[in-house]
């Protein structure tokens, strides 16, 4: 799932000092949006299988919609809404926020980035990937990772776009978060800036010392690496330069899967205040036990892989659907007292509308938070496709 909101909430004081008008605390919307709240984008719920913005009560598994990209009434339409993140309030920068990447929407179909005021669920078109006006043109943005806080002047957004960049291999942008204006970070299909890609899908920030020095951008490719079993890249934000840090293919650096179909799909990184700090922990769609899916945590200085839960095992929880064509990690919010990961299966639940599970990041053991196909949880989804939270 990545962001900082703990800064922007602060004290009172300094929220007033520093005259932010919107969400020196987040609390309570007409929606249920409140600090810890889950957010989880469907790629084909809603008006016209548009997509819907569900957000999520992280105790009871309860869901209500925030925005329908299918209703021009709530601003610009989507068509494949694939994942989102928050977006903090900043010194100088915009308001806080919900951002929304899109693989399909904007000009010639090549990708948007909306944001969602959190309050009303209405939609702003944030960056059209198909308007060269507004910079490098993307392909199929499938990720969004926003960071910043009321320390820093203005929000820093970074968009994965898998079939942008040299050959189609993916590329990072960067995304100013008041005019939409998109810079070439990395360039995947570029051996100058290190490992080539071959399908970066999921993006997640790791802070150095800090949060000040050493900050990178870690990135999970579903068929990088040996044989095409994918890796998890580590990126400088500043250069764009990548290393490889783990190799899916390579059995030296942990557990190969069989199956030639496996590949990581989604990537977050614990938060300091986790026992897991520091760790990268990974969504392998197709991998394990009858092929459904495993969670792989990653060590951030070997790259060495260790499996935490096996998603076809029964002993550790509920048996999910193997993660493909969708699947998302985030962490459980500090605010709800919860040190676990949440994992997304949009194929999974009831009439295989999707399902969110709550892991437990050191022991594996898996429960069932929310099931998309099941009414009495409000509204139904259809295919949930990406994960964030309100810190």
């Amino acid at each position: 799932m990545k962001n900082n909101l703990k800064r922007v909430l602060g004290t009172t004081i300094n929220c007033c000092f520093l005259s932010i008008s919107l969400l020196c605390s987040v609390q309570v919307s007409a929606n249920g949006l409140n600090n810890g709240s889950i957010l989880s984008i469907d790629s084909t719920a809603g008006t016209a299988a548009d997509g819907q913005l569900f957000v999520i009560n992280p105790q009871s598994g309860q869901r209500s919609v925030l925005s329908d990209f299918g209703l021009s009434s709530s601003g610009p339409l989507g068509i494949d809404p694939n994942a989102v993140t928050w977006l903090p309030a900043t010194l100088l920068g915009p308001s806080a926020g919900i951002l929304v990447s899109d693989g399909s929407a904007g000009t010639g179909g090549r990708g948007a980035l909306f944001k969602v005021d959190p309050l009303t669920g209405t939609r702003t078109l944030l960056s059209d990937f198909g308007n060269s006006a507004e910079g490098p043109l993307g392909d199929y943005p499938i990720g969004v990772l926003a960071q910043g806080g009321l320390i820093d002047s203005f929000p820093t957004i970074y968009v994965i776009d898998a079939f942008a960049g040299t050959n189609g291999q993916g590329a990072i942008f960067q995304v100013d978060g008041v005019n939409g204006y998109r810079s070439l970070i990395s360039d995947f299909g570029n051996s100058n800036q290190g490992a080539l890609g071959v399908y970066p899908d999921s993006i997640s920030w790791k802070p150095g010392l800090l949060g000040l020095l050493g900050n990178s951008i870690v990135v999970a490719d579903a068929s990088a690496g040996t044989n095409l079993l994918g890796g998890v890249f580590v990126v400088n934000p500043v250069t764009g330069v990548r290393t490889l840090l783990s190799d899916f293919g390579n059995s030296v650096q942990g557990p190969v899967d069989s199956n030639p179909l496996s590949g990581p799909n989604s990537i977050v990184v614990a938060p300091a205040w986790s026992s897991q700090a520091g760790n990268i922990f990974v969504l392998d769609a197709k991998a394990g036990s009858n092929s459904k899916g495993e969670l792989v945590k990653v060590s951030v200085t070997t790259g060495y892989r260790t499996i935490i839960s096996d998603f076809g095992n029964s002993l550790q929880g509920p048996i999910a659907s193997g993660f493909e064509p969708t699947g998302a990690l985030t962490w459980q919010a500090q605010s709800t007292g919860r040190d676990g990961i949440l994992v997304q299966d949009g194929d999974a639940g009831t009439n295989q509308s999707g399902a969110l599970y709550s892991v437990n990041p050191t022991t594996g053991i898996r429960t069932l938070l929310s099931d998309f196909g099941n009414a009495s949880l409000g509204s139904l989804g259809s295919l949930p496709a990406g994960l964030g939270v309100v810190p």
